[in-house]
């Protein structure tokens, strides 16, 4: 059903295009004119897709300024979280030193070889 209206519509088309023809070759001074009215509705047209195409180029420039902004900031504020972690991270480290003030882990395992030495000089 589409295909039909579509064949119509350029039927029409054609046939208002035939009619012009036709009334161009009875009068050739309109043909002239209607070429000219065509010409000049072509230069307004290319007008304004060029005045579009700048619009558009403007607002693309602004918004690519836009996100070099944003990505800026967010480079800022991930340079900052970092700084923040490893402050958090260096003030759990200090409460656990404060909660826990017993001998660090390494030293104990040092510890338990003097010990054992000690154990076995005096079995000898």
């Amino acid at each position: 059903m589409a295909d039909d209206r579509q064949l119509r519509d350029e039927l029409e088309k054609v046939q208002a295009e035939v009619k012009r023809l036709r009334q161009a070759f009875d009068d050739p001074s309109r043909l002239h004119l209607d070429l000219r009215a065509r010409i000049e509705g072509l230069t307004r047209s290319r007008q304004q897709q060029r005045d579009r195409l700048e619009a558009a180029r403007a607002e693309q420039a602004a918004v690519e300024r836009e996100l070099l902004e944003v990505r800026h900031a967010c480079a800022e504020l991930e340079n900052e979280l970092h700084g923040l972690q490893e402050t958090e991270s260096g003030l759990v480290d200090a409460t656990v030193a404060r909660l826990d003030p017993g001998p660090r882990a390494r030293a104990g395992c040092l510890a338990a070889v003097v010990v054992l030495l000690a154990v076995v000089r005096l079995c000898w």
